[in-house]
């Protein structure tokens, strides 16, 4: 499989000094999503970012890939619970938006090229609650979320 590898993609996230490589994960429209990932052990690797575009796949969950780069298991979930929102408001709302996620425990990546924000509610935090927050603006017309795990 010819791919080409995009770590631009993540370049933003606040996990990405942790990496030293990749894994390519599958997303629905039967593309390939570059995640940047830190080797934990011989063939084991933990995801160093929110996934864009790719499901049930979580910041800090255990992975491993196949010969072509490509996530074939999780070995292990980390209980983090990722979740993402696409958005034309403006900076000011979006700064407003990501100062109540984050007072409440969650991390956010920003997608470089703009609108899509990705948003890591680690274990510890109440994660309904960010789901709830996301749902509010959401019903303001804010944003559009969705939770990564489909399962």
């Amino acid at each position: 499989m010819e791919v080409g590898v995009d770590l631009e993609e993540h370049a933003l996230s606040p996990w990405l000094a942790e990496a030293d490589d990749f894994v390519l994960a599958t997303t629905p429209e039967g593309g390939l999503e570059t995640l940047p990932v830190k080797t934990v052990s011989t063939g084991v690797f933990e995801i160093c970012c929110v996934p864009f575009h790719a499901y049930d796949l979580d910041k800090g969950d255990r992975v491993t890939r196949d010969q072509s780069d490509v996530v074939n298991s999780v070995v292990a979930k980390s209980g983090d619970c990722g979740f993402r929102f696409k958005t034309d408001a403006d900076e000011d709302t979006i700064v407003r938006i990501v100062s109540v996620l984050e007072e409440h425990g969650a991390t956010v990546e920003f997608k470089p090229t703009g609108g899509l924000v990705a948003v890591n509610a680690p274990v510890g935090t109440d994660q309904e609650l960010i789901s709830g927050v996301l749902a509010t603006f959401e019903e303001a017309d804010y944003l559009v979320y969705e939770t990564i795990r489909l399962a």
